[in-house]
C-alpha cells in the first residue's frame, strides 16, 4: 500500500482546522501521514494543533507564507504520494483512496510522469455549498492540453502529487504572494509532467473573506 502524505498549511484557522486535520486522518484504504505546518499563528491553532498528539506530525515556524509552509511539509513527508490541504478546506471521505488508484493505473498506462487531479466543491464559511463543481461542465475527461492548464486553474488541493517530481521542481516558489499553486503545476507541466483531469470530487473548498486564510493574507 502506497502512503500519501497530507501537508495541511495553517495561519490563524483555528475555526476551521479540526475539521481538516480529521478529514484526513478518516481517509479509509489508504496508509497516510499527516502533516501540519502552523504559519506563525496566534490564535488557538497550537492548542487544536498538540490535541492530537502522535497522531500527525506538527510543524510550528515564524510566519513566512503559504508556499515557505508547504514546503517545510514536503520537507518532512515520507509519503511516495503528496497531498496538499489548506487547513481551512477538507477532504472527502474517500479522496485519497480513489485517486491513488487512478494515479496507480495512470502510472501504469502513461509512465510514472503523470500527476491525477479532480474536481472541488465550493462552500462558504458556514459550509453552505456555494457552486457544485469548481470545474465547468464542460471540462474536458483526461489529458490536460497546455491550453487548458492556462485557462483551468488547479486549486493546490485537487492534484495528488507524486514527492519526487515536487521535489524535481523544488516545490512551491516561495517568492510568489500569489497564485503559487499555478505557478507549480505550470513548472512541472514544462518539466515533461502530464496531468489526468477526473471529475471526482476530492475535496470542499472554502470560499471566505478572512485574512487568515493561508493562501490569500499576503495577496
Amino acid at each position: 500500500m502506497s502512503r500519501i502524505s497530507v501537508i495541511i498549511p495553517n495561519y490563524n484557522g483555528a475555526r476551521f482546522l479540526r475539521q481538516a486535520i480529521d478529514s484526513a486522518l478518516d481517509q479509509q484504504g489508504v496508509d497516510v501521514e499527516v502533516i501540519v505546518v502552523d504559519d506563525g499563528s496566534t490564535d488557538g491553532s497550537r492548542q487544536v494543533i498538540e490535541s492530537y498528539g502522535v497522531r500527525i506530525r506538527p510543524i510550528f515556524q515564524n510566519n513566512q507564507g503559504a508556499c515557505a509552509a508547504r514546503n517545510a511539509g514536503l520537507a518532512l513527508a515520507r509519503g511516495e504520494y503528496l497531498k496538499f490541504l489548506d487547513g481551512d478546506d477538507y477532504l472527502f471521505p474517500d479522496a485519497l483512496h480513489q485517486q491513488v488508484l487512478q494515479a496507480t493505473e495512470l502510472e501504469r498506462t502513461e509512465g510514472k510522469r503523470c500527476v491525477v487531479y479532480g474536481d472541488a466543491r465550493l462552500i462558504d464559511a458556514d459550509g453552505l455549498i456555494v457552486s457544485h463543481n469548481y470545474f465547468p461542465a464542460s471540462k474536458c475527461h483526461g489529458k490536460s492540453s497546455l491550453d487548458e492548464m492556462i485557462l483551468h486553474w488547479i486549486l493546490t488541493t485537487l492534484p495528488l502529487h507524486r514527492a519526487d517530481l515536487l521535489r524535481e521542481v523544488s516545490g512551491f516558489n516561495e517568492r510568489m504572494p500569489a497564485a503559487q499553486d499555478y505557478d507549480l503545476s505550470m513548472r512541472l507541466y514544462f518539466a515533461g509532467v502530464r496531468f489526468f483531469y477526473r471529475s471526482d470530487f476530492c475535496y470542499a473548498y472554502r470560499h471566505h473573506k478572512s485574512l487568515s486564510r493561508i493562501s490569500t493574507k499576503r495577496h
